[in-house]
């Protein structure tokens, strides 16, 4: 995820919920439940799902979901939890479901929602976090990447992850400046589950919200810190996005894709001068997507059916 300079975010109190003295501006978009490896980690069953409808012609293509956990309440992070409790989402929801080379730094997510360039939710159970989504806004592409949505281990398949979904769409969908809602999930023909995570269960909850997977190469980006490494076999997820985005012809445009893999790349710890000459994977990611005009979309659920093209290493 990307580097940010460092901030100070708020003060630590014993507080964990605090009510908001002023909504921070460009953190909510205007309109009113998933896992995402950076992050998917929340399988809601099937029944809990809601089928996804057809996608055509000019219509706004949206996340879709129905609420199916109650007694649990949704804070905005930035502005109505503590930096306590946001340490404590970090170190006992997303550390135990991200390895460090998926995961960003505590400091650079406080960081990032201190300068509202990282978007955060978390579900509580009274003052205990049970759950959260992060959200990365690309402006100069018009992207939204949704980079974190877990659940607590134990509490994973009970539909919270699906409700922090629907507050996202609800807060943070409908404006101009991002068209286009994307994921990283990964790929469950080349990863295993462990524990409770199923990356085969993860792609049949993005299935039921009509999720699409960009048929192109991909591979998240080196983050910030010593020893880092690239993170493959992950599939680029079209959550949602409007006609400015998506062809007639189920296409994402490939001119977009590219803007964001610049914009992504560069705020992460590959660097401002992503690619560099003796990079021929990040050369070769580039040159594919600016070598079409569309890139073809196919429905995730019928994922045993996709080929990625690969870049050699």
């Amino acid at each position: 995820m990307p580097r940010f300079q460092k901030l100070i975010f708020a003060p630590r109190d014993r507080s964990a919920v605090r009510t908001p003295d002023a909504e921070k501006p460009g953190n909510k978009l205007d309109s009113p439940e998933v896992s995402s490896r950076r992050g998917q980690r929340d399988e809601t069953p099937p029944e809990a799902g809601q089928a996804a409808h057809a996608q055509g012609g000019d219509a706004d293509y949206g996340w879709e979901g129905q609420l199916v956990t109650t007694g649990i309440r949704v804070h905005d992070m930035p502005t109505e939890v503590s930096a306590s409790l946001i340490e404590d989402v970090y170190h006992e929801i997303l550390e135990p479901s991200f390895g460090p080379d998926e995961l960003d730094a505590l400091d650079t997510l406080l960081d990032g929602m201190a300068k509202s360039e990282v978007w955060g939710l978390c579900a509580l159970d009274g003052e205990t976090p049970v759950g959260c989504v992060l959200g990365y806004p690309f402006t100069e592409s018009k992207v939204l990447l949704i980079g974190y949505l877990t659940v607590k281990p134990g509490l994973r398949g009970g539909g919270i992850g699906g409700r922090l979904m629907d507050q996202a769409q609800q807060r943070w969908s409908g404006r101009d400046d991002l068209t286009l809602v994307v994921a990283e999930v990964e790929d469950p023909r080349r990863h295993p589950v462990v524990g409770d995570i199923d990356p085969k269960r993860r792609a049949d909850f993005y299935a039921r919200r009509g999720a699409q997977v960009v048929v192109g190469p991909y591979f998240q980006p080196r983050l910030d810190g010593e020893g880092r490494k690239r993170v493959h076999d992950l599939f680029l997820t079209v959550l949602s996005g409007n006609s400015e985005a998506i062809t007639p012809e189920n296409a994402v445009r490939a001119e977009q894709l590219t803007n964001f893999l610049l914009e992504y790349f560069r705020d992460s710890g590959e660097g401002s001068g992503f690619p560099r000459a003796n990079d021929d994977e990040g050369k070769g990611l580039l040159a594919w997507y600016r070598a079409r005009e569309t890139v073809a979309l196919h429905p995730i659920g019928d994922y045993a059916q996709i080929e990625i093209p690969r870049i050699s290493r």
